[in-house]
Order: C-alpha cells, then sequence, then structure tokens
C-alpha cells in the first residue's frame, strides 16, 4: 500500500486521503528530529471517516504539532492473522475468481482496440 497525503494520485486505488506523511518543517511528537516521515516498518493504518472540512483542518494542525494522530504499539499475531485468513478463505477465493475474469476482460477488450502494445513512433 502506498499512503499518499494529497488528493490522489493517478493510477493507484484509492482507499482514503490523509493527514501528512511527511513534514520536513519541524519536529512534533509524530514527527521526531532527524525523521520526517509518519509510518515506520510494519506500521498498521487505519482509517476513519471525517468531511472535508475536518481533514483541511486536521492537515494544517497536524503539521504544526496541534493534532496528533493515534498511534498504538501492538503486537502482530501471527496465529490470529492465519486464523482471519482462514476465516474468509471462501469470499477471498470468490472475490478474486470475479477480479481475475473482469481483469481478462478487460485486457481482451485492450487486445480488441489495440491498447495491449505501445509503438512508439520514432
Amino acid at each position: 500500500m502506498c499512503v499518499y497525503g494529497m488528493e490522489g494520485p493517478g493510477g493507484y486505488q484509492f482507499v482514503g486521503r490523509t493527514i501528512q506523511m511527511w513534514n520536513s518543517l519541524q519536529s512534533t511528537r509524530s514527527f521526531k528530529p532527524g525523521k520526517p516521515w509518519l509510518l515506520r516498518f510494519f506500521d498498521q493504518v487505519q482509517f476513519y471517516p471525517v468531511s472535508a472540512s475536518e481533514l483541511l483542518k486536521l492537515r494544517e494542525d497536524f503539521l504544526r504539532g496541534k493534532f496528533e494522530a493515534e498511534i498504538k504499539e501492538t503486537t502482530f499475531d501471527l496465529r490470529k492473522y492465519r486464523s482471519f485468513l482462514d476465516s474468509i478463505r471462501e469470499s477471498t477465493t470468490k472475490f478474486q475468481k470475479k477480479q481475475r475474469k473482469a481483469f481478462n476482460k478487460e485486457r481482451d477488450n485492450w487486445r480488441r482496440l489495440g491498447l495491449d502494445e505501445f509503438i512508439s513512433e520514432q
């Protein structure tokens, strides 16, 4: 997953808009000196709904240290995660088959329209 603190980078599946992930302007509780990035290895990101105006205010406040994201230390439990995956295996398999079928249909359409290859004019 890529997380962008902007409105929408083209070509990526849009999951949600966020506060800034990078702050080289100043150090805050979330942005430690010499580490201007928010996320660390193995961080788990959870989204929650806010209005567009609320998001703009959170972004502004966050960069200035007036708002802090809730950051909790947790332990990843591989056994629980595998159990969760087992519990959704049937629906996951069903979704993946549907996804593959739709992708192949789209690829066939690209082929039919001649869009599956790039041929340079030079």
